[in-house]
């Protein structure tokens, strides 16, 4: 028998999309949230979450487990941040990202970093709550399709010079809305 875990993953283990045993049944993700989680436990306040994936050049927000649900009450001040972080990106070498929700760019993805960041903490289940960040995203990197998950060597550096920038846009925009720039 096979078991859907959530709409756009796959019980497959060979699949792009493969949604794993169960919750965080990957050693590396749960470190991560446990890590995270004690964190937030010990009063680290997060504003922003971000998970790096390749590839697409998409600045995703959530939600991204159902094509039905409402935006998150964040949704506009996220989709400022994503267009500042895209702007950014693009004034370094050209390169165009997208922003905005996974489900309104490319699908659903149950069980997606960006809505766990987004969720707000619950101190009495790491399965329940999440990270309660106010900016949550997933940055599909370069490119486009032509060479996927094996970008060429001498796109590195501009990967990282265009992260970098948009990195900095969002240092910027948090900074302005905490009244530290104008």
């Amino acid at each position: 028998m096979i078991t859907i875990l959530g709409n756009g993953t796959s019980p497959f283990p060979c699949s792009n999309i493969y949604h794993g045993k169960s919750a965080l049944s990957e050693t590396e993700v749960d470190g991560v949230v446990e890590y995270l989680r004690n964190l937030k436990a010990n009063n680290q306040n997060f504003l922003i979450f971000l998970d790096w994936h390749s590839y697409g050049q998409y600045f995703l927000s959530p939600w991204s487990y159902s094509a039905y649900a409402p935006n998150p009450p964040d949704y506009d001040a996220m989709m400022a941040m994503g267009k500042a972080a895209s702007d950014a990106i693009a004034a370094v070498h050209g390169t165009v990202f997208q922003s905005g929700s996974s489900i309104e760019l490319l699908n659903e993805a149950a069980g997606s970093s960006k809505d766990w960041g987004y969720v707000p903490y619950d101190e009495t289940s790491k399965f329940r709550g999440g990270l309660g960040a106010k900016y949550s995203y997933t940055v599909e990197l370069r490119d486009k399709g032509t060479y996927g998950f094996l970008l060429p060597e001498d796109q590195i550096q501009p990967v990282g010079e265009e992260m970098y920038a948009g990195v900095r846009a969002i240092g910027d925009y948090i900074l302005r809305e905490l009244g530290f720039i104008p």
